[in-house]
């Protein structure tokens, strides 16, 4: 009979990263040789999620990776401030910032309307701010510094636009290292968010 281990790791950084459900976009093998799990290469790797998995150590010697038996943080969803109403009934970002100079949302439609102008540093400028406000409220309402900022729930949306926008705007003038912090960090809050706004 299987061997049944409970392995605290993390999801590993070497397997290619296709795009998988969960939101951290790693794809996990079936199985895994337990030698490679021995060797010092493996333990050496920078490692990602945090994870409780529990493994099977069959006689032929593979590990087959069961559920996250810890779980990850729970979603964290900034509830929404009004802001998205100024701009259903037609207001402009420049007037929703002034209202809600706190809010994400009418940073990021600065940052993207700048960007559509061809102004890159106002862009990355006001992306920033929105950032900012952002990662506020994330903090406000129990976020730990990683951890799913889904997409779906309408009041993240401001915070991972900016995010987008941040990233696009510091690949824009050369920073590199800032642009792919950015785009990993994305898909780690939301990987739905990556995708459509990546489009």
């Amino acid at each position: 009979d299987a061997i049944t281990e409970e392995v605290c790791g993390f999801a590993l950084a070497f397997i290619a990263p296709l795009g998988s459900d969960d939101n951290y976009g790693w794809h996990l093998p079936n199985y895994i040789p337990s030698q490679a799990i021995r060797s010092k290469a493996f333990r050496s790797i920078r490692w990602r999620k945090v994870a409780h998995l529990s493994v099977k150590v069959s006689h032929d010697g593979f590990m087959t990776i069961g559920q996250d038996l810890l779980g990850g943080p729970p979603p964290t969803h900034i509830p929404s401030d009004g802001s998205d109403a100024l701009f259903a009934v037609g207001k402009g970002a420049d007037e929703v910032a002034r209202a809600f100079p706190a809010s994400p949302l009418p940073w990021a439609v600065l940052a993207d309307e700048a960007w559509a102008q061809g102004r890159v540093l106002e862009s990355y400028a006001f992306a920033r701010t929105g950032y900012h406000r952002g990662l506020d409220l994330l903090r406000r309402n129990g976020w730990k510094g990683h951890g799913p900022v889904p997409w779906e729930h309408e009041g993240n949306r401001g915070w991972l636009r900016a995010l987008h926008a941040l990233g696009r705007a510091a690949g824009s003038i050369g920073e590199s290292e800032e642009h792919d912090r950015c785009t990993l960090f994305l898909r780690d809050s939301s990987a739905t968010a990556a995708e459509f706004l990546n489009k």
